[in-house]
């Protein structure tokens, strides 16, 4: 992941819908990330193209590692050979919502709930 130098800001619809989906998962953090959710603000995260973006605390970026939090999703259409995945990470400061697309498409929008299907990450580890 590439940090983009565009100014963090108010989220967008699709990124609020995004984030409320996964936020649908019961894990141990959840409840703390809905406490402060309303003082992230947002910005890109990469500068490959894809629509990840991170959700920090007042805006202020944090400069440790991240964690992968529980919830993540994936696209709906099973036939589809280059499904796109959703993983939520955490981090000193917020959450980086983290989109993978394997077929690299460039110009991809932001996946709306409507097309994923919510998976639980049994593996994922504890709040930093």
């Amino acid at each position: 992941m590439t940090r983009d130098d565009s100014p963090a800001g108010p989220p967008t619809p699709e990124q609020t819908a995004l984030l409320d989906f996964l936020l649908r998962v019961p894990f141990a953090e959840r409840d703390q990330i809905t406490a402060t959710r309303d003082r992230f603000l947002y910005k890109p995260s990469c500068t490959c193209g894809c629509p990840s973006f991170s959700a920090h605390l007042d805006g202020v970026e944090c400069d440790g590692g991240d964690w992968k939090l529980p919830p993540e999703a994936t696209t709906l259409d099973e036939a589809d050979e280059n499904p796109i995945e959703v993983l939520l990470f955490g981090c000193q400061q917020g959450l980086h919502v983290e989109v993978v697309d394997n077929a690299s498409r460039k110009g991809l929008p932001l996946p709306s709930p409507s097309e994923l299907a919510l998976i639980v990450d049994p593996n994922a580890s504890a709040w930093g």
